[in-house]
């Protein structure tokens, strides 16, 4: 087989904002790469986990080898997509080193997809093809989307990377993915702000409020804070469709008060307003989406620890989000 470089012209990474050089492979970015020093640790550690990244390439090879690192063996593993549709789930069974091999792909040229894991950082270090096999990049013309939130964007508990919600709505809806859930790193930082403000994107998702609990902000400052990042956002979109996600349901901070008084029924109540308040400011590109729509009281038994979905309910969530967001009055004018 043959080696295809990963800093090629011949493949393309998607979902991801960098790529750094280390020693032995790439380790995919999912905020800028530059601006490293400025992000919370945290933050730094949640952009490194390749939640959405996907390398895609075309390609006639009838076998694949692909190998990366992990941190721990509790990974997801690696989906191997061919001209969109799942073909094949690898996982990381006892060494944090894989070779993931893949054989007897379709015959001819199609689109190959290797999902990387939704959490976990990794360091891609090689991609080998059939010895004949062609290799050319892929462009994906479709309208680019980002959604922003907590580990319920990041999808940890999805049964593969390709199960992730919005991988699931990405499909549905045949949009250019980029995953910026960052697990328990929501928290408006403008740094994440400007990222998202700089960056070529037709139609922008954030799921706000679950991060927020525990103390980030009070009732005086939380508003303000979802105000100020939007702002920031719209520096760079200006005219760009925006829907704000509010928490889905959490049994543990309904209408429990966190450690200054910030509940999440306070939370869907004020995203409210601020949709409604920025409106009448003239930003008619923004829109609602109550949590409690998408995953409800009712679909509580998917919540294993009262706060993550399981798969089934990740899955339940993509449905639901590409039915609103169809439904939603932007949709038909970004076909």
């Amino acid at each position: 087989m043959k080696s295809i470089a990963l800093d090629s012209d011949d493949i393309r990474f998607y979902g991801l904002f960098d790529l750094e050089a280390v020693s032995g492979g790439f380790i995919p970015w999912r905020l800028p790469l530059k601006f490293r020093h400025l992000y919370h640790p945290a933050l730094e550690c949640k952009a490194k986990d390749p939640s959405g990244v996907r390398i895609v390439f075309l390609s006639d090879t009838s076998n694949l080898k692909f190998s990366l690192s992990v941190c721990t063996v509790e990974g997801q593993g690696v989906d191997l997509v061919v001209d969109g549709e799942l073909f094949q789930t690898q996982r990381f069974i006892d060494s944090p080193d894989k070779e993931f091999v893949f054989a007897e792909l379709p015959e001819g040229e199609k689109r190959i997809e290797l999902w990387l894991p939704t959490f976990d950082n990794v360091v891609v270090k090689s991609l080998e093809i059939d010895d004949s096999a062609s290799c050319r990049s892929f462009e994906d013309s479709r309208k680019r989307w980002i959604t922003y939130g907590s580990s319920i964007t990041q999808c940890r508990g999805a049964w593969s990377p390709t199960h992730a919600w919005p991988a699931i709505v990405s499909k549905n809806l045949e949009l250019n993915l980029t995953s910026m859930g960052f697990g328990g790193q929501c928290h408006f930082d403008q740094t994440v702000a400007r990222a998202i403000a700089a960056r070529e994107v037709d139609y922008i998702n954030m799921c706000l409020g679950i991060n927020t609990y525990g103390g980030s902000f009070s009732p005086r400052t939380w508003a303000a804070a979802v105000i100020g990042f939007i702002l920031t956002v719209r520096d760079g979109h200006p005219a760009t469709p925006i829907t704000l996600t509010s928490p889905i349901y959490s049994p543990d901070r309904e209408g429990s008060e966190g450690a200054t008084g910030m509940t999440l029924v306070l939370m869907r109540q004020w995203l409210q307003e601020i949709i409604e308040n920025m409106r009448c400011s003239g930003d008619n590109n923004l829109y609602y989406i109550n949590g409690l729509e998408i995953f409800s009281e009712d679909d509580s038994y998917h919540l294993p620890d009262c706060l993550h979905p399981s798969s089934v309910g990740y899955q339940m969530i993509g449905d639901r989000m590409t039915a609103k967001i169809k439904d939603m009055d932007f949709w038909k004018t970004l076909q």
